[in-house]
């Protein structure tokens, strides 16, 4: 059955298969807060996040890769958060100021 053309006010009929967005490392969405959350709690808690359990599921790509895992751990500690920044595409956000021309 081919894909049928995507209309937010039709509901697709039952038993229809949701084609899966892209991977969140080739321009998907990004990963939800909860996985944020579980990867610093993980490293809170001293667990190892290069365990061969953690690379299979990276391998099946479940599981951020530890260069992300890092940046995240980074951001956590720099600002105490991990949320996903603005994507601004190739360019870079302006900085606009109120009040000059």
């Amino acid at each position: 059955m081919a894909d049928l053309p995507i209309n937010p006010n039709i509901r697709p009929p039952l038993g229809t298969f949701v084609t899966p967005g892209p991977h969140p490392s080739h321009g998907g969405n990004p990963y939800s807060d909860d996985m944020h959350q579980s990867v610093i709690v993980m490293w809170q808690n001293g667990d190892d996040l290069q365990s061969p359990f953690l690379e299979h599921l990276r391998g099946m790509k479940l599981f951020p890769h530890i260069v992300t895992c890092q940046r995240w751990i980074s951001r956590f500690v720099e600002y105490g958060h991990v949320n996903p920044m603005r994507a601004t595409g190739n360019h870079p956000s302006e900085r606009e100021i109120q009040g000059q021309i």
